[in-house]
């Protein structure tokens, strides 16, 4: 090799080692000098901690999971650099990015969780325990499947989607004491309207108003004809952020519910009430989904002067949130229970409530995978 060529590649070689261990060193500090986030206001989320470093921890290898989540989470540019690698796997044709699909029509599916099938039989085992404690009381079921199982025919061409609908048979077969209220087969019949937002993981207010029509009269309650109000139509959710794809916008609608009893919300944690379940100020954030009751809390009551002396409990994930305003006007209190968050006795809310009516309400991605629910159950 010509001596000369040999030297103008061993400089080249040596620039480029210079230009990384700097573009290392240069990272390594910007890391270290720039704040940690607490929220990720594109994924709406929270971000990883850096963790405590402890005996246990070190023995079971969690620190360092968890320190590899902290510098993930925490790494400078981190939503910059999601959305450039979206935009390079995009280029290369994928049509699944993140667990997510890229699906026609302006379109992001998430992708079906994959079922534990042991932690939904403890689950089916405490539900059934619970109802046999009540029996006196009422116990309805609703769990809403995914939207890439009800719109199909958006996903991407020849793609193989796993079968949540039999997640939920499954489901259903072992709750055969509990009145089943069919989502599913609601949200099929009404496939061709605006049920699933585009960018977000959740069911529109127009699917939950639909599925309300539907499983009304299984509830035993007349369900009233309401109209719906636009108040946003700038909308990213959960999907567009993790997948880095900001190509549409949603619409957010509400609904005006019946005004003959009116109510009030009661948000313990917070020590706030308020005299709407819609919060507005949520539609000024990154997570517009948040008009609903100001997103989760471990308990949520709704005080009403309908004083018919029914109390219905739910025990919820945050589909449940664009549901129950529809039902404020046929019960006296609801009390919304997420056992994600909800770590108090769950036998001296029954009691201090006087509940005589429960309705278990999940998304089937959160379902299928829980392991609280039976044990906020058991309390």
């Amino acid at each position: 090799m010509n001596r000369k060529i040999y030297k103008r590649i061993l400089r080249m070689k040596t620039l480029l080692a210079t230009f990384f261990i700097l573009s290392l060193v240069f990272f390594l500090v910007l890391n270290c000098i720039t704040p940690d986030r607490k929220i990720s206001t594109s994924e709406n989320r929270e971000l990883a901690s850096f963790p405590e470093l402890t005996l246990s921890a070190l023995l079971d290898g969690s620190y360092f999971t968890d320190l590899n989540s902290y510098i993930s989470d925490q790494f400078v540019f981190r939503d910059g650099w999601i959305s450039l690698k979206s935009k390079e796997e995009r280029w290369q044709g994928r049509k699944e990015l993140s667990d997510i699909y890229i699906g026609s029509s302006g379109y992001l599916l998430a992708k079906p969780t994959t079922p534990n099938y042991s932690a939904i039989n403890k689950t089916i085992e405490a539900m059934n325990a619970f109802h046999k404690k009540h029996a006196k009381s009422k116990m309805s079921v609703m769990i809403v499947p995914n939207a890439s199982q009800i719109l199909k025919d958006k996903l991407p061409q020849f793609t193989q989607v796993h079968n949540q609908l039999s997640d939920i048979r499954y489901i259903r077969n072992g709750l055969t004491s509990f009145t089943w209220l069919g989502a599913g087969e609601i949200l099929r019949q009404h496939k061709n309207e605006y049920i699933y937002y585009h960018t977000d993981h959740h069911w529109t207010t127009i699917g939950a108003y639909d599925v309300y029509r539907g499983v009304a009269s299984s509830l035993g309650i007349q369900a009233s004809s309401l109209k719906r109000y636009m108040v946003s139509d700038t909308f990213e959710g959960t999907l567009a952020s993790q997948s880095g794809i900001h190509s549409t916008k949603d619409t957010v609608y509400v609904y005006k519910t019946d005004n003959t009893h009116p109510y009030y919300v009661n948000y313990p944690e917070l020590r706030k009430k308020s005299a709407s379940c819609y919060d507005e100020a949520a539609l000024k954030k990154s997570d517009q989904y948040q008009v609903f009751f100001g997103g989760n809390h471990p308990l949520v009551e709704i005080n009403s002067t309908n004083h018919n002396g029914k109390n219905l409990m739910v025990f919820k994930d945050s589909y449940a949130n664009s549901f129950i305003p529809f039902l404020i006007p046929y019960y006296e209190k609801i009390i919304m229970v997420d056992p994600r968050y909800y770590y108090d006795n769950l036998s001296s809310a029954i009691q201090e409530y006087n509940i005589n009516s429960y309705l278990f309400l999940y998304s089937a991605n959160t379902f299928v995978n829980d392991q609280v629910l039976k044990d906020v159950l058991a309390s």
